[in-house]
């Protein structure tokens, strides 16, 4: 797998990695992240993982239509979820204080990001900061990780709820040895799901990936009190 992104040209492939979808268990496997397995640490390698399609196209035409393309797609509800876990996680390990709720981490945090990505999804021209720049990418809807003019142009997506199959399958097809995903990022005393969301907080993340909801039948992970 190339250092700077998530290109095999070994197996001739190209791993869109969308945030937390299981995809630093995959680079792990092209070795764009070194594990330690005695510990269960891992150190990141890898450049630019988080790219969308769309870039690969501008920085690597020839190899990008050349080589199978694949990518991991995730419940819109679980991904952002996700996302919040982790920053509390960090959050509270660096600052010694409880983080900010859930709803504000939307609304604060994902939001801005999403209203930058929508604009970038239209070639808007952005002024930004590296780091806004970073949390454009990683908070934008996950159709837009892997189409072009609002068409999918990758060869496989694999649910994340269906991840052990799906990965057998991609092995198959870029005719990679199989070996089975280290599960990584575990966060201990998660804060459930259900408990977590409330109705806005369950609305926020309908109104903002509403096309990925709509495309890929996404419903509500967990019941309604």
């Amino acid at each position: 797998m190339s250092t700077k992104k998530m290109i095999c040209h070994k197996t001739k492939s190209i791993f869109i990695h969308i945030p937390k979808t299981a995809g630093t268990s995959v680079e792990i496997m092209f070795g764009s992240v070194k594990h330690d397995k005695e510990n269960n640490t891992f150190h990141e390698t890898c450049q630019g993982k988080h790219m969308m399609l769309r870039n690969y196209i501008e920085h690597n035409p020839d190899i990008t239509n050349k080589y199978y393309k694949w990518s991991i797609v995730r419940n819109s509800w679980e991904k952002d979820y996700s996302f919040y876990c982790m920053h509390k996680k960090i959050f509270e390990w660096h600052n010694q204080k409880p983080a900010k709720s859930f709803v504000n981490f939307l609304k604060h945090n994902i939001m801005p990001a999403w209203k930058y990505s929508q604009k970038y999804k239209k070639n808007e021209k952005l002024e930004l900061t590296r780091r806004q720049w970073h949390a454009t990418l990683v908070h934008a809807n996950q159709l837009d990780y892997i189409s072009i003019n609002n068409e999918i142009a990758v060869d496989q997506i694999i649910q994340y709820h269906e991840l052990k199959k799906g990965w057998e399958n991609i092995c198959k097809a870029i005719g990679k040895p199989l070996e089975p995903l280290i599960e990584t990022r575990n966060i201990p005393n998660k804060i459930p799901i259900g408990e977590l969301y409330n109705q806005e907080s369950i609305d926020l993340v309908a109104t903002m990936r509403k096309e990925d909801i709509e495309y890929f039948g996404y419903e509500l992970p967990f019941k309604v009190n």
